[in-house]
């Protein structure tokens, strides 16, 4: 059921991307898919994208081998199988995606391979099984390794999504560390720049003769009231009558 919705939405957005070709490629063009186990709830824009659909197929794929993987360890799996692959055959034949279409040829190409290897084993029983174990046989078919591969894919791209999430996180904070970093930096250069200018001026100071020293050191001595005043003294002058 969930195939044939999938399926049908597909084909109306295949057909409204056609109809507006050359509009709205620009926004296409940069769309990503979307994370399909984190949103429960798709937006109307992302219900109609062919991106999101293509996500969600490829996650009831997922879903379909973990399932059918694990019952490949039962006896009655090529019974089970059977009904399932009716469905998905019609469904990959409609399907209007190509990256889906080959997920579900790979789907029922690994089950018929898996659902003959159980008949194999079934046939080598020596006697009836309890109708108390269900799952009997090892998960050594194609369809349990097919769960295998595609679990441990999951889980690491799942890792590899959480450690992009937490360095961009970390990214902020490291930048502002960096920031810090920086004005130390710069102020331990400012601080050395003023001590190395007043190194240079004492050394300066230093290297002047010393007559030029002591005439300096005697004029700074030299206080105002220390300077000699003029003398005004009066003359007697004769007159002519003498």
């Amino acid at each position: 059921k969930c195939f044939e919705v999938v399926n049908n939405s597909i084909d109306k957005a295949w057909q409204k991307r056609r109809s507006m070709a050359g509009k709205d490629n620009a926004g296409l063009a940069g769309a990503k898919a979307p994370e399909v186990e984190v949103l429960t709830h798709f937006g109307e824009g992302q219900r109609y994208d062919s991106l999101t659909l293509e996500a969600v197929g490829g996650n009831l794929c997922f879903l379909l081998v973990d399932h059918m993987g694990l019952l490949s360890q039962s006896p009655a799996f090529p019974e089970l199988v059977s009904i399932v692959l009716i469905h998905i055959r019609k469904h990959r034949k409609h399907c209007g995606s190509e990256a889906l279409r080959r997920q579900l040829t790979t789907f029922i190409q690994t089950a018929e391979a898996s659902a003959e290897q159980v008949r194999v084993k079934r046939e080598a029983l020596t006697q009836v099984p309890s109708f108390k174990k269900f799952l009997i046989f090892d998960a050594d078919t194609s369809m349990a390794k097919l769960r295998v591969t595609m679990t441990k894919r999951k889980a690491d791209e799942e890792k590899q999504r959480i450690e992009a999430e937490t360095r961009d996180d970390d990214k902020p904070e490291r930048e502002d560390d960096t920031g810090d970093k920086k004005k130390k930096r710069r102020g331990r250069r400012q601080r050395e720049a003023e001590e190395a200018a007043q190194e240079a001026a004492e050394a300066a100071e230093k290297a002047k003769p010393a007559k030029k020293r002591r005439r300096k050191a005697g004029k700074e001595e030299e206080a105002p009231g220390d300077q000699k005043e003029d003398k005004v003294e009066e003359m007697a002058f004769s007159s002519e009558e003498d």
